[in-house]
Protein backbone atom coordinates (compact mmCIF):
# COMPACT_ATOMS: atom_id res chain seq x y z
CA UNK A 1 0.00 0.00 0.00
CA UNK A 2 1.85 3.07 -1.24
CA UNK A 3 -0.80 5.45 0.13
CA UNK A 4 0.23 8.03 -2.44
CA UNK A 5 -0.90 9.50 -5.70
CA UNK A 6 0.38 8.59 -9.15
CA UNK A 7 0.39 12.12 -10.60
CA UNK A 8 0.16 15.62 -9.12
CA UNK A 9 -3.32 16.18 -10.61
CA UNK A 10 -4.58 13.41 -8.31
CA UNK A 11 -4.12 15.88 -5.44
CA UNK A 12 -6.36 18.83 -4.68
CA UNK A 13 -5.64 20.92 -1.66
CA UNK A 14 -3.42 22.88 0.65
CA UNK A 15 -0.02 21.19 0.77
CA UNK A 16 2.00 20.36 -2.32
CA UNK A 17 2.44 16.58 -2.47
CA UNK A 18 5.95 15.21 -1.90
CA UNK A 19 7.57 14.28 -5.20
CA UNK A 20 9.59 11.24 -4.04
CA UNK A 21 6.64 8.97 -3.07
CA UNK A 22 4.96 9.77 -6.40
CA UNK A 23 8.12 8.86 -8.32
CA UNK A 24 8.55 5.66 -6.26
CA UNK A 25 4.98 4.60 -7.02
CA UNK A 26 5.38 5.38 -10.73
CA UNK A 27 8.65 3.43 -10.87
CA UNK A 28 7.11 0.43 -9.06
CA UNK A 29 4.13 0.25 -11.43
CA UNK A 30 6.38 0.68 -14.49
CA UNK A 31 8.91 -1.92 -13.29
CA UNK A 32 6.14 -4.45 -12.69
CA UNK A 33 4.37 -3.64 -15.98
CA UNK A 34 1.13 -2.82 -14.18
CA UNK A 35 -1.95 -1.26 -15.74
CA UNK A 36 -4.10 1.27 -13.90
CA UNK A 37 -7.71 0.45 -14.70
CA UNK A 38 -10.21 3.24 -15.39
CA UNK A 39 -12.57 3.80 -12.49
CA UNK A 40 -16.00 5.38 -12.47
CA UNK A 41 -17.38 7.36 -9.58
CA UNK A 42 -15.66 9.92 -7.41
CA UNK A 43 -12.28 11.01 -8.75
CA UNK A 44 -10.86 11.77 -5.30
CA UNK A 45 -11.20 8.78 -2.97
CA UNK A 46 -9.72 10.26 0.21
CA UNK A 47 -10.15 13.55 2.08
CA UNK A 48 -8.50 14.77 5.25
CA UNK A 49 -11.81 15.88 6.77
CA UNK A 50 -10.74 19.49 7.24
CA UNK A 51 -12.61 22.47 5.93
CA UNK A 52 -11.53 25.68 4.28
CA UNK A 53 -8.03 26.25 2.99
CA UNK A 54 -6.60 23.16 4.75
CA UNK A 55 -9.04 20.79 3.01
CA UNK A 56 -7.18 18.18 0.96
CA UNK A 57 -8.43 15.47 -1.39
CA UNK A 58 -6.46 12.72 -3.11
CA UNK A 59 -7.06 9.81 -5.42
CA UNK A 60 -5.56 6.98 -3.37
CA UNK A 61 -7.83 4.03 -4.16
CA UNK A 62 -7.27 2.46 -7.55
CA UNK A 63 -7.51 -0.83 -9.39
CA UNK A 64 -4.23 -2.18 -10.76
CA UNK A 65 -3.54 -5.37 -12.71
CA UNK A 66 -1.08 -6.92 -15.14
CA UNK A 67 -1.73 -7.76 -18.79
CA UNK A 68 -2.36 -11.48 -18.10
CA UNK A 69 -5.05 -10.72 -15.55
CA UNK A 70 -6.65 -8.23 -17.92
CA UNK A 71 -6.83 -10.88 -20.65
CA UNK A 72 -8.55 -13.37 -18.31
CA UNK A 73 -10.98 -10.87 -16.79
CA UNK A 74 -12.38 -9.21 -19.87
CA UNK A 75 -15.49 -7.56 -18.43
CA UNK A 76 -14.08 -5.51 -15.58
CA UNK A 77 -16.02 -2.68 -14.00
CA UNK A 78 -14.24 -0.62 -11.35
CA UNK A 79 -16.09 2.00 -9.35
CA UNK A 80 -15.65 3.91 -6.12
CA UNK A 81 -18.11 3.86 -3.25
CA UNK A 82 -20.10 7.00 -2.71
CA UNK A 83 -18.98 8.79 0.44
CA UNK A 84 -22.53 8.89 1.81
CA UNK A 85 -22.78 5.11 1.54
CA UNK A 86 -19.57 4.74 3.52
CA UNK A 87 -20.96 7.04 6.23
CA UNK A 88 -24.06 4.85 6.52
CA UNK A 89 -22.01 1.67 6.90
CA UNK A 90 -19.41 3.00 9.35
CA UNK A 91 -20.95 4.34 12.57
CA UNK A 92 -19.98 7.72 13.99
CA UNK A 93 -17.95 7.06 17.11
CA UNK A 94 -17.58 10.74 18.00
CA UNK A 95 -20.48 13.09 18.56
CA UNK A 96 -20.71 16.39 16.67
CA UNK A 97 -19.96 18.30 19.90
CA UNK A 98 -16.81 16.30 20.65
CA UNK A 99 -15.73 16.59 17.01
CA UNK A 100 -16.14 20.37 17.16
CA UNK A 101 -13.92 20.49 20.26
CA UNK A 102 -11.27 18.24 18.68
CA UNK A 103 -11.11 20.18 15.41
CA UNK A 104 -11.33 23.76 16.66
CA UNK A 105 -8.28 25.94 16.17
CA UNK A 106 -5.97 26.33 19.12
CA UNK A 107 -5.25 29.73 20.62
CA UNK A 108 -1.76 31.22 20.62
CA UNK A 109 -1.63 30.68 24.38
CA UNK A 110 -2.56 26.98 24.06
CA UNK A 111 0.20 26.47 21.52
CA UNK A 112 2.75 28.21 23.76
CA UNK A 113 1.63 26.14 26.77
CA UNK A 114 2.01 22.94 24.75
CA UNK A 115 5.54 23.89 23.65
CA UNK A 116 6.61 24.78 27.18
CA UNK A 117 5.07 21.62 28.68
CA UNK A 118 7.49 19.49 26.62
CA UNK A 119 10.57 18.02 28.31
CA UNK A 120 13.55 20.20 27.31
CA UNK A 121 15.65 17.06 26.85
CA UNK A 122 13.18 15.33 24.54
CA UNK A 123 14.36 13.88 21.25
CA UNK A 124 14.29 16.21 18.26
CA UNK A 125 11.33 16.10 15.91
CA UNK A 126 11.42 15.55 12.14
CA UNK A 127 12.76 19.08 11.69
CA UNK A 128 15.83 18.21 13.80
CA UNK A 129 14.91 20.55 16.64
CA UNK A 130 13.95 19.48 20.15
CA UNK A 131 11.82 21.24 22.73
CA UNK A 132 14.86 23.05 24.13
CA UNK A 133 15.28 24.98 20.86
CA UNK A 134 11.62 26.01 20.65
CA UNK A 135 11.51 27.05 24.31
CA UNK A 136 14.83 28.93 24.18
CA UNK A 137 13.98 30.89 21.04
CA UNK A 138 10.22 31.24 21.51
CA UNK A 139 10.35 35.06 21.45
CA UNK A 140 11.90 34.95 17.97
CA UNK A 141 10.10 31.99 16.37
CA UNK A 142 6.67 31.98 18.05
CA UNK A 143 4.83 33.59 15.13
CA UNK A 144 6.27 31.08 12.64
CA UNK A 145 5.32 28.18 14.92
CA UNK A 146 1.78 29.48 15.42
CA UNK A 147 1.36 30.09 11.66
CA UNK A 148 2.53 26.55 10.89
CA UNK A 149 -0.06 25.10 13.27
CA UNK A 150 -2.97 27.35 12.36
Amino acid sequence: DFNTILEEQEHNGFAVPARQPIEDFQRWTDTNHLIHLPTSGAYYTWANGRRGRRHTERRLDRAICNQNWLEVCTSLVCSTLEHLLVEEVIPNLISDNVNALLTMLQSHEEIKNAVFSLNKDSAPGPDGFGAFFYQSYWDIIHQDVVNAIL
